[in-house]
């Protein structure tokens, strides 16, 4: 039986794999290409729920602010005005799952 858990990713996983997609380990990356970028790993999953064709830029900025804290890896530096890139342990982190990121099946309903 699958293990749901090992699945998929934690929303600010996904956004921290996003800056890296888009070359966060080399430079800073604006909040709408990472907005962008986790709606194409992770389709409707940040969308408005009565507009899915939407993306929720706040809710990307919460996990853009979520992967920053220690409690969450500390995955990322920086700010929505100077842009997100990533942490030694964000580059190590995305790394670890970029081999089994097409592998995993990350879309779901977005958040009510």
């Amino acid at each position: 039986m699958k293990n749901p858990a090992k699945d998929s990713l934690a929303n600010h996983e996904i956004v921290t794999l996003a800056v890296y997609l888009l070359g966060g380990d080399t430079h800073r990356i604006d909040a709408e290409d990472i907005a962008v970028k986790t709606n194409e790993l992770a389709p409707r999953r940040f969308t408005w729920r009565k507009y899915p064709n939407q993306i929720n830029l706040e809710a990307v900025r919460k996990r853009l602010w979520d992967a920053r804290t220690p409690k969450k890896g500390g995955y990322l530096i920086g700010s929505d005005n100077a842009g997100w890139s990533l942490t030694p342990k964000g580059i190590m982190f995305a790394r670890s799952k970029q081999a089994v990121l097409n592998k995993l099946n990350l879309a779901r309903k977005p958040l009510t």
